[in-house]
């Protein structure tokens, strides 16, 4: 029982590997004959379609410096704003680690810029 179950999958893997085949041939025989010479010896890539996207605009962040000394002031007027005084407090060192973070996303930004130029150069050296 386990031949026959193997012997049908491995059948109809044959079958459809057969038939792929065929209709990759038949695909090949539809296009210009130096077309399909360069599709069978590797030399043609599919064309690689990067989608444009607009610069990303940041919001701007404005920050409070409050210190022992300024924190009424600074409460007062942001209540007259019609805002919420909330503090968010940082250190000096988690201030510094905060800039290294956005440091290393940009540079890693940098990083795929240039990998996705290598592969656009690579796919397009051909048509130029």
């Amino acid at each position: 029982m386990k031949r026959l179950i193997v012997l049908t999958f491995l059948a109809s893997l044959l079958t459809s590997l057969l038939t792929g085949c065929k209709k990759r041939r038949e695909i090949i025989k539809k296009l210009p004959p130096e077309v399909g010479e360069m599709i069978k010896e590797g030399k043609l890539k599919p064309a690689l379609k990067i989608p444009s996207k607009d610069p990303v605009k940041l919001n701007d962040v404005n920050f409070i410096v409050v210190t022992e000394k300024n924190i009424e002031e600074v409460f007062s007027n942001l209540k007259d704003d019609d805002k919420v005084p909330v503090l968010f407090s940082l250190d000096g060192k988690d201030y510094k680690l905060i800039s290294l973070n956005v440091r290393l996303l940009l540079d890693y930004i940098k990083y795929q810029k240039v990998v996705i130029g290598l592969y656009k150069d690579y796919y397009e050296k051909d048509k130029k």
